[in-house]
């Protein structure tokens, strides 16, 4: 009973600490981060315009799963469009463009700080109710459990030259 007890308490705690959290699996996650970063690749190289790779971005934060801070991602993708096509059409100099990516950078990373204390919180709380559970659980008790002997049969082999010799006990 004890530790259906503690299993109970321990996938509430893992439940608890993923709240406001993205559901994705790390390779769903990294799949949509690569394909990013190789949009992001090829506007480095002049191969496609950065509004290009911000709207791509913008459209695979869209498509992907709801998560807490997804409406701050795609705010944040949407004023990079704004920026990078202003820039495009000469109405931004590469400085006002820095600029503007520099503040907005800024803005999205106070927006995501609650969230994010918000998550540590939780998880420190469900490893605190983890251990307070461990805590007030008696130890386990082993007991040993007799063992009878099998009768085995030990053999060695040595190899001298070509010639193999087994010796079994």
């Amino acid at each position: 009973m004890r530790v259906g007890k503690f299993l109970f308490v321990l996938c509430i705690s893992i439940l608890v600490s993923g709240c406001g959290l993205p559901i994705l699996t790390k390779s769903e996650s990294q799949q949509a981060d690569d394909r990013i970063e190789a949009k992001y690749g090829l506007a480095k190289l002049g191969q496609i315009k950065w509004s290009e790779a911000y709207e791509f971005a913008f459209n695979e934060t869209m498509a992907g799963p709801d998560y807490s801070t997804r409406y701050i991602d795609l705010d944040y993708f949407s004023r990079l469009i704004d920026i990078a096509k202003k820039a495009e059409a000469g109405q931004m100099s590469q400085d006002e463009v820095d600029s503007a990516k520099r503040q907005l950078t800024v803005a999205r990373q106070q927006a995501l700080a609650p969230h994010k204390e918000a998550a540590r919180r939780a998880q420190a709380d469900a490893l605190r109710a983890v251990s307070r559970s461990l805590a007030t659980q008696p130890p386990l008790q082993f007991q040993p459990v007799p063992v009878q002997p099998r009768n085995t049969l030990n053999c060695t082999t040595t190899y001298v030259g070509n010639q193999a010799y087994t010796n079994c006990n």
